[in-house]
């Protein structure tokens, strides 16, 4: 049988977590609002472990012209996804607001490429079905591909799920003294958080 070990010094992920926010879950016609990227290295989570804050500085971020989206590339927003941005806190909802530093879905492909690390073996997202076809949707905008390999791709929730089998634990819990500091639905706060969700589930279990 085989024996990986259980080393800290073993468990050495070089890493790419992303998120988008929408204004639709249509992932081939849908608009995009933002999209927020972060590398990290899993190698950190024992010997030397993130900082929440840390995490938040580190982190890449684009906003998209919306109605670029809508008039040029044809894209479409769903009401009840505006509802339901209605219904959430007002630091979520500020993200929404047009600027003048919004930029068209066709740099999705050079942005992500430019701030993903080199030599990263796995790409990750919350959930397997929303960002990850939504960024090949973005990306082909522009004429390109995905980013990287289809077997590079790992999803957050599954790996919260196996690392905490049998003990009930919710794969959306908040670490302790982070509840405060957390804004929901801001991209680059919700790839922070669940950086630190697997880095205290790792401690757990080292």
């Amino acid at each position: 049988m085989y024996d990986g070990g259980n080393d800290a010094g073993e468990f050495q992920m070089k890493c790419v977590i992303y998120d988008f926010e929408t204004l639709s879950l249509d992932v081939d016609n849908g608009v995009a609002v933002s999209l927020a990227m972060l590398n990290f290295d899993t190698s950190r989570f024992v010997d030397q472990p993130y900082e929440y804050e840390e995490l938040l500085d580190y982190c890449d971020t684009i906003k998209y012209d919306v109605e670029d989206q809508v008039k040029v590339h044809k894209r479409v927003m769903d009401p009840g996804t505006l509802k339901w941005w209605g219904e959430q806190s007002k630091e979520a909802q500020a993200l929404l607001k047009p600027s003048s530093e919004d930029v068209s879905i066709t740099k999705t492909f050079e942005f992500f490429t430019t701030n993903a690390a080199d030599g990263v073996d796995w790409f990750l997202t919350r959930r397997a079905t929303l960002d990850q076809p939504l960024l090949k949707s973005l990306c082909e905008s522009s004429g390109n591909t995905m980013p990287y390999s289809y077997w590079k791709f790992r999803e957050v929730v599954s790996l919260i799920n196996g690392l905490t089998f049998g003990h009930n634990i919710p794969d959306n819990f908040i670490p302790e003294g982070l509840k405060d500091k957390f804004v929901a639905h801001d991209p680059t706060a919700d790839i922070s958080m669940d950086v630190m969700r697997l880095q205290t589930i790792v401690q757990e279990i080292q």
